[in-house]
């Protein structure tokens, strides 16, 4: 039970940490294009309600987080066996001039083995860094995740491309991609 918990936790921290949202890409220098979230909280928010990120960076791999309107995330985390239950909101940054925040609170037990940190706390990121590690923003809850449920566990640290990921869970992905493949 503490080694599925530990697995969870991890999911949903390491979807914090390489968090992101919709908008239009911006082109980093000529063979990267990331996404690039409102700075304003409340079309950040719009940007990813309703909507199913994809993220693909170090340590973890690939994590895949359905944000539901209602303020409900459900992070599928490599290694694990069900979808790491979360909040999430978006606020106005600290400063006039700073850019909007994304936070989360995973579970208490909800352990990141990336930090070694528990969850249970409330932890933010600038908009202009949560879309870092996105590669993908699909319309919907694309694999049910609010379910609790996930397709199939997703292989530790590797950083599956999208025909992959299509390869990982026998079908194809129906949801419209509104940025990335």
């Amino acid at each position: 039970m503490q080694s599925r918990l530990v697995g969870l936790l991890g999911v949903v921290i390491a979807l914090v940490l390489a968090s992101c949202s919709p908008s239009t890409p911006v082109r980093q220098n000529s063979t990267v294009e990331r996404f690039n979230f409102s700075q304003n909280p409340t079309e950040m928010r719009q940007q990813l309600a309703g909507r199913t990120a994809k993220f693909d960076g170090p340590g973890h791999g690939t994590q895949i987080e359905y944000f539901h309107p209602n303020g409900r995330a459900y992070l599928w985390y490599p290694g694990n066996t069900a979808a790491v239950p979360s909040e999430w909101k978006v606020e106005a940054g600290a400063t006039s001039n700073a850019s909007a925040v994304i936070c989360f609170r995973y579970p208490n037990r909800s352990y990141n083995p990336i930090t070694q940190q528990f969850g249970g706390r409330w932890e933010c990121r600038p908009s202009t860094v949560f879309g870092v590690g996105m590669t993908a923003l699909i319309q919907g809850d694309e694999f049910n995740l609010s379910s609790g449920r996930i397709p199939r566990s997703m292989p530790r640290g590797a950083v599956l491309s999208t025909p992959q990921l299509v390869n990982l869970i026998g079908r194809p992905i129906k949801g419209e991609f509104l940025y990335g493949e």
